[in-house]
């Protein structure tokens, strides 16, 4: 993500000189480059909010299996008894 937010600030920096220079086309066309990075960059969130929560997800299903474990242990403790 740090590398596609540098590169938006290059992009924007670029764009700017670009239109001191008065190279309007010019300008415009480094604009759409920074909304392509920021699409980019939206997705690239996206996907690590998805794997946050596929994490979490997992992690709780784990703590499930342990539960359900230790649940088995014991009602095979209170058979034996």
């Amino acid at each position: 993500m740090d590398e596609i937010q540098a590169k938006i600030k290059v992009t924007i920096a670029t764009a700017k000189e670009k239109l001191e220079g008065g190279n309007k086309r010019a300008a415009v066309r480094s604009m759409k480059k920074v909304k392509l990075y920021q699409v980019e960059l939206n997705k690239v969130a996206a996907a690590i909010d998805t794997l946050k929560m596929q994490t979490m997800s997992i992690e709780s299903s784990l703590n499930h299996m342990e539960v359900l474990k230790a649940m088995q242990e014991g009602s095979d403790a209170m058979k034996k008894t």
